[in-house]
């Protein structure tokens, strides 16, 4: 598949299950990746061949300035690996976008197309659990400073406040597909986030107990806040007190958090 092909994503309405699949294409965005890809291709065969499940793999070569394409090519000898190249980096958008036309194309109603990071970070070996599910699920990481006005961090707050509404609304919308959706909304989390981007560390929930929190709300509501002081923090001001003094009052506290240069 040339460049000049892989402009144009073609959609399917048919109706489809995980469990009445009969193939999975697994759609792989790769750029610089030839030390994460052979041992990413041998997880995805390992996972899959024993399961009995018949599946293909679509490497999209991103332009890249290593030997990724080689690395998908060795690999193709002994599993089934299909190299799509674009001549030059287009980015990841571009490149999901030619190898989910390449998989529709080649897919059937009932298949099942799966895509993955080619940095061998994503466990293939959950695909198989993921079709015997039956169901499909999105997890969409939101805050609790979405639902408040937060001076200092205003363009977080309003990326986090649409991913509540969006979410909210797929819940909705893709029920009926089979899917389920859930936003989860946690305060502060004791990750590497705070440091990378240059705040002041301070102290947070732990990232297991918020993924639970997440699991355990999937199929049941649209939304989750993580700790019931989180859900104090993000509702109880927004009800109380008047639009503009919560406003202030959040400045307060983000300013303890933010450095002054950043200010």
């Amino acid at each position: 598949m040339s460049d000049s092909n892989s402009t144009t994503i073609l959609e399917r309405n048919d109706s489809r299950t995980a469990t009445a699949a009969q193939k999975v294409f697994v759609v792989l965005p790769a750029y610089n990746e030839q030390d994460s890809l052979p041992p990413l291709l041998d997880a995805v065969r390992d996972a899959l061949e024993p399961a009995g499940i018949p599946y293909s793999v679509i490497v999209v070569d991103d332009g890249s300035c290593d030997a990724t394409a080689l690395a998908a090519s060795q690999a193709s000898f002994h599993m089934p690996v299909e190299l799509v190249e674009h001549g030059v980096n287009r980015g990841l958008a571009a490149a999901i976008r030619t190898g989910l036309t390449a998989a529709v194309a080649r897919s059937g109603p009932n298949d099942v197309i799966v895509t993955m990071d080619a940095d061998n970070t994503h466990p293939p070996r959950l695909i198989p659990g993921m079709l015997e599910r039956g169901r499909g699920a999105v997890v969409i990481t939101g805050s609790v400073a979405g639902m408040q006005p937060l001076p200092l961090h205003g363009v977080y707050a309003a990326t986090k406040a649409f991913d509540r509404f969006f979410g909210e609304a797929l819940f909705v919308e893709l029920r009926a597909q089979g899917i389920d959706v859930v936003v989860v909304e946690p305060g502060p989390v004791a990750t590497e986030f705070q440091e990378v981007a240059g705040e002041i560390v301070h102290p947070g929930e732990q990232a297991e107990g918020v993924v639970e929190i997440a699991l355990r709300s999937l199929g049941r509501q649209p939304s989750v806040v993580s700790g019931w002081w989180n859900w104090l923090r993000g509702n109880a001001a927004m009800r109380l007190a008047p639009r503009a003094l919560v406003g202030f009052m959040a400045r307060e506290v983000m300013a303890a958090q933010t450095p002054e240069e950043m200010r």
